[in-house]
């Protein structure tokens, strides 16, 4: 990836052959991002953010069908995803309550939508992007850290999304000596029918080579706990002097 060297909004980077960052269209569906702003821009047509305790529809209910991903060889370049089955975490709500949290991926942690010159017959397997999704090797490179990333959120601070039910955990990382900003997308659901409080889908995750994602303020993670404990939401700040993720410093 060329660091230090500025980018217009919208255009995207080639790493190994593939863009690292969410593609148009992406963004939304899959993270609840949102699109790109302009600079000095707001977002337009933010919804009415939530009241702190609004409901949400019926809790998720267990089981979950979740998938086991093989090892997927294409152009003699084998990938596999032991290290993305499901695992859970103990941490505690603001009231200093345990929850148990059960963690789990979507393929979207490791893939990529098509590009020009892209071909189906590369595709991974029952990929649930469309029209198909194919393996990104920047992306299955990180997906090695988020387990450790994701097992430190319980005493940080996460991002509101877009999305009334997406939040973001975005640190710096450090990718091959430089600096990166690795967005993991995910939601947090009661989880009814099992030992488990709460269930946390990673929906997606990837570095961040043009501008971060759109957030609308942050929470303790402990707090979001307690309210989606409840099925409820964080009001979202949308002034336009909010905190928000900064890019790493480039050389250049």
């Amino acid at each position: 990836m060329e660091r230090g060297r500025v980018r217009p909004p919208g255009s995207s980077v080639m790493v190994e052959g593939h863009r690292t960052g969410p593609v148009p269209g992406e963004a939304l569906a899959e993270d609840g991002v949102g699109g790109s702003v302009s600079a000095g821009l707001e977002a337009p047509s933010l919804p009415v953010p939530k009241e702190t305790g609004e409901q949400d529809a019926a809790a998720t209910q267990a089981p979950v069908q979740h998938p086991t991903w093989s090892t997927f060889t294409v152009r003699g370049v084998s990938y596999a995803f032991g290290h993305l089955v499901d695992f859970e975490f103990t941490c505690k709500d603001s009231d200093g309550a345990d929850c148990l949290v059960l963690v789990t991926f979507t393929d979207h942690v490791f893939t990529r939508d098509p590009v020009p010159g892209d071909s189906n017959a590369d595709a991974f397997p029952n990929c649930s992007r469309t029209p198909y999704g194919l393996v990104c090797p920047v992306r299955h490179r990180m997906s090695l850290r988020l387990r450790d990333i994701i097992e430190q959120v319980a005493g940080r601070k996460v991002w509101s999304l877009y999305a009334g039910d997406r939040y973001a955990q975005v640190p710096v990382l450090d990718d091959e000596g430089a600096e990166v900003l690795y967005a993991v997308i995910f939601s947090l659901d009661p989880f009814k029918g099992t030992k488990h409080h709460l269930r946390m889908l990673v929906r997606s995750a990837y570095v961040c080579d043009v501008e971060p994602p759109d957030t609308y303020g942050e929470v303790k993670f402990s707090n979001l706990v307690k309210l989606r404990m409840t099925n409820k939401h964080p009001r979202k700040v949308t002034d336009r002097g909010r905190k928000k993720p900064k890019m790493p410093r480039t050389g250049g």
